[in-house]
């Protein structure tokens, strides 16, 4: 996977800073969190900031908006990070050529996708007010 890097640059963004921002942004692709740490967060569940994960360094986030949607939330970092971008038209051949990335990203999308229906539980039962 250490190749990828040489193809695509990296973005360099400071602590506090915003990778994309809630209902404003929408891309086809997603990120890369090379180093660093990201919070994603959203506000859709009453108006107030809900933390949907952490991400930690050599994890993909983002994609959400893989389609060119809008996001539903917010990406921060927390400290200095070195962030990548790839686009959907890159993935495709990168999935199918790459056996470590089609793996990393698809058992991230199954973590992210456990989280997501915990976090709908919660919603549907009320129990999301702790």
């Amino acid at each position: 996977m250490g190749q990828l890097f040489k193809i695509w640059r990296a973005s360099f963004y400071k602590a506090k800073a915003t990778i994309y921002r809630e209902k404003e942004d929408g891309v086809n692709g997603f990120y890369f969190l090379k180093r660093g740490i990201v919070k994603i967060s959203s506000s859709i569940y009453n108006d107030r900031e809900r933390i949907i994960d952490i991400v930690s360094s050599q994890l993909p986030f983002g994609e959400q908006a893989g389609d060119g949607q809008k996001y539903f939330s917010s990406a921060i970092a927390l400290e200095d990070s070195i962030v990548y971008f790839f686009n959907t038209e890159k993935i495709a051949a990168l999935m199918e050529e790459d056996s470590q990335f089609r793996t990393l990203v698809f058992t991230n999308l199954t973590e992210k996708l456990k989280t997501l229906a915990n976090n709908v539980v919660l919603v549907v039962y009320g129990l999301n007010n702790y």
